[in-house]
């Protein structure tokens, strides 16, 4: 099966072939240089040795999805204070 190149497969191979020992994502402030921004947020995916690529795109996606509502609203705090989640605006 032919897969498309995507950034998220490097580090998943050099996990499987042992040359690192975790894979994380991060949003980080954008700047100029590409990916030089400061770090907002960092987390590690969980993954494990033999683990199908399927899967771990999986559970990357799902912990990027929930950081980058963490990090909109770090920024957005920044600029005015939003209130505690669960509050209506309306």
């Amino acid at each position: 099966m032919m897969r498309l190149r995507q950034p998220f497969n490097e580090g998943y191979e050099a996990f499987q072939r042992r040359e690192v020992d975790r894979l994380g994502v991060m949003v980080h402030r954008v700047v100029a240089e590409v990916d030089r921004g400061e770090p907002l947020i960092v987390r590690e995916v969980p993954i494990e040795q033999g683990v199908p690529i399927e899967v771990y795109e999986e559970r990357l996606h799902s912990v990027e999805w929930e950081i980058i509502v963490q990090a909109t609203r770090k920024v957005l705090d920044e600029v005015r204070p939003l209130p505690p989640e669960g509050i209506d605006l309306a």
